[in-house]
């Protein structure tokens, strides 16, 4: 029995103390706030894309067509990478680790930055395709 309650309060002390000084219930929150996050992504792929793309077929040129399917998926990742911001702000990190979550957001936020730019590339080339000799 005894070796019963030696567990229970390890058990007990792992969730209060957790990782790195935070309990267990913060990071399970955390995680929660990642997924639903990550179900705001297809939400906001549906929903806000979808319309935007109506909007899009109705113009004259290709060009704004072009640009929103090259950055659907792109844009499908900004609310993944505001859930990761907002679950590493909710959780009470420190020193070294974060540190290291704020390097991995901002690395995440430049990435589709540039992700965005990099698609970009061809449907403005094939808009200035017309300025070859």
């Amino acid at each position: 029995m005894e070796q019963l309650k030696a567990f229970w309060f390890i058990v007990v002390d792992v969730w209060e103390k957790g990782l790195w000084g935070v309990d267990l219930g913060r990071f399970i929150i955390a995680a929660l706030i990642v997924v639903g996050f990550l179900l705001v992504r297809r939400l906001f792929a549906k929903i806000v894309i979808s319309r935007l793309a109506a909007l899009t077929k109705r113009t004259k040129t290709p060009l704004d067509d072009e640009v929103l399917e090259v950055l659907y998926k792109p844009a499908a990742f900004i609310p993944v990478v505001i859930g990761l911001f907002i679950a590493a702000e909710y959780l009470p990190l420190s020193g070294i680790i974060e540190t290291i979550t704020n390097n991995l957001i901002r690395s995440l936020i430049v990435f589709v930055i540039f992700w965005c730019l990099v698609k970009l590339v061809k449907p403005f080339s094939n808009l200035l395709s017309f300025l070859r000799w």
